[in-house]
């Protein structure tokens, strides 16, 4: 259009004046300076369809910044033990099985116990002879005594009959406890549960000798499992007795709570051990499982919250983006209305598609969004939309 300009304005200063009348040279003056103006309106139109458009959001300074990490763990029992029988013997029957359920008390298996009756009969019978013989010493002792008061007996005499009580007294005792004795290992024949469980192991079956402390099965607590993670140490001091925590097992959560924050640190991994109680139903959980917790810790930290795309690589390690900044007079330059300043900044933490940032922006920056692979320091562009960037990564 501007060459179209140009060329009528030339054909006007050099067409002959002798050929034209009064009313066209009026009206070929009135069409140029129509042409000229539209001309000029299209130079405008160009430089507003030039300008840069950039999509922006406003800098809104937080305090804090959260860090969530992802721990796995294993699930344990509360209680898990190998039991067996404390002495020695023919196992005899066993009445659980693998996966059976057994409570407190209940008797799991038991041992020949015929020959230890047939000792409890022997000592049984001596327990009663040493009653007998402590009756006849005790009578011996009170006819002794009277003879000694009619002087019918030397003291020698009395002093023999009142220790031979006294000795008949002890033998006795000695039979009752060989026969209690007896009886506790009678009763130990018999292997009973020592909390309410589920065998999970059995190591042995009847017709077996075994010996004091073999092992017979192994039971695990049907009480609530725990769950052992272990903690790096930056992650551990938030951590209390009682907090809630929620743990994945198989793809379902449950509720747990912190039972205890062990006082030692791991040799080989130098995390330190957190034991988590599960609090609601936990028949799916099983002994062996891997749980996994999102352990969060807050970070107190004056910063920004940002997306990826608004960050763009620096020199020594840093990261930059871009402000813009409104300009004085909006009509000085055609349909721009802010120029761009490149900021220094620190990335501090990222989460998905946000980073949490420390550097040279304010609050109420206006900080371009995206798309600055296209943009250098000083540009002029015009704003395109501007949302809030609070609340870091969802």
């Amino acid at each position: 259009m501007r060459a179209n300009c140009l060329s009528y304005r030339f054909n006007i200063s050099t067409r002959s004046p002798f050929k034209i009348s009064k009313f066209n040279l009026v009206l070929a003056i009135f069409t140029s300076l129509l042409l000229l103006s539209s001309c000029g309106n299209g130079d405008d139109n160009l430089a507003n369809t030039n300008t840069l458009a950039v999509s922006t959001l406003i800098a809104e300074q937080v305090p804090e910044y959260k860090i969530t990490q992802s721990y796995v763990g294993e699930v344990e029992s509360a209680r898990m033990s190998r039991i067996g029988f404390e002495i020695s013997g023919m196992l005899e029957e066993i009445a659980f099985d693998e996966g059976d359920s057994v409570n407190k008390a209940q008797v799991m298996a038991t041992l020949d116990t015929d020959r230890l009756k047939a000792r409890r009969a022997e000592l049984v019978a001596t327990r009663d002879q040493a009653k007998a013989n402590l009756e006849l010493a005790q009578i011996t002792r009170q006819r002794t005594k009277e003879a000694l008061d009619l002087n019918a007996v030397s003291f020698q005499e009395y002093d023999e009959a009142d220790k031979s009580y006294k000795a008949q007294k002890a033998s006795l005792e000695q039979a009752k406890s060989a026969v209690k004795t007896l009886d506790v290992d009678i009763e130990k024949s018999k292997l009973k549960a020592p909390f309410d469980s589920v065998i999970s192991k059995r190591y042995l079956d009847e017709g077996e000798v075994i010996q004091p402390g073999q092992e017979v099965f192994e039971i695990l607590e049907r009480a609530s499992p725990e769950v052992r993670i272990g903690l790096a140490t930056s992650m551990i001091d938030g951590i209390k007795v009682g907090d809630p925590i929620e743990i994945k097992v198989n793809g379902k959560s449950y509720d747990s709570k912190v039972k205890t924050v062990l006082p030692i640190r791991g040799q080989n991994t130098r995390t330190v051990d957190v034991i988590l109680s599960v609090e609601n139903d936990f028949k799916d959980i099983r002994q062996g499982d891997i749980a996994s917790v999102n352990i969060e810790k807050l970070v107190s930290k004056n910063g920004f919250w940002l997306p990826l795309t608004a960050l763009t690589e620096s020199s020594r390690g840093l990261w930059s983006c871009y402000v813009a900044i409104p300009l004085g007079d909006v009509d000085s330059v055609k349909g721009a209305t802010h120029r761009l300043e490149r900021r220094e900044l620190e990335l501090l933490h990222q989460e998905f598609e946000m980073v949490y940032v420390q550097g040279t922006i304010s609050d109420g920056d206006i900080i371009v969004s995206e798309g600055i692979q296209r943009l250098v320091p000083d540009l002029l562009v015009k704003i395109n939309n501007s949302t809030s960037a609070s609340g870091g990564a969802e």
